[in-house]
């Protein structure tokens, strides 16, 4: 076998390494969720959260309004062209349950100044609505 001035040790380690690799005998992995077809047909459960995370300067609007049900702060309205609309992570009917670990309790205006004092990175624990967005609307 020639190979060229990479020759001599290169080349044996390379072949080494190779034959090291092929001998081994590799497990096939479970089958993703994600990926699986199986697991795209099952409902979402009712408590699968999700973690949003979003970069803000302080003092900065999201542009999202809450309003509580049921004990909790949910999204009541998005405004267009404010930050969560522009990023899209959110949506009205998400669930908000913890801001950077700390959990929300149910004062919408606590909540409120808590977002609009943090900075940098922000991490929300949310529960998804998974309702399907409406149209916007349009006024005229």
């Amino acid at each position: 076998m020639w190979f060229g001035r990479f020759g001599g040790l290169w080349g044996q380690s390379l072949l080494e390494t190779h034959d090291s690799v092929a001998s081994k005998s590799y497990e096939t992995p479970p089958p993703s969720p994600i990926l699986d077809p199986t697991f795209s047909s099952q409902p979402v459960p009712p408590d699968a959260v999700r973690m949003v995370g979003i970069r803000k300067v302080a003092g900065e609007n999201l542009g999202v309004t809450f309003r509580v049900e049921r004990g909790e702060l949910v999204i009541a309205r998005i405004l267009h062209g404010g930050m969560v609309a522009q990023q899209g992570l959110l949506h009205v009917g998400d669930v908000i349950r913890e801001v950077d670990g700390r959990e929300v309790g149910s004062d919408p205006r606590a909540l409120q100044d808590s977002l609009r004092r943090a900075s940098g990175s922000v991490v929300l624990k949310i529960l998804p609505s998974y309702q399907e967005p409406h149209p916007p609307r349009q006024f005229h």
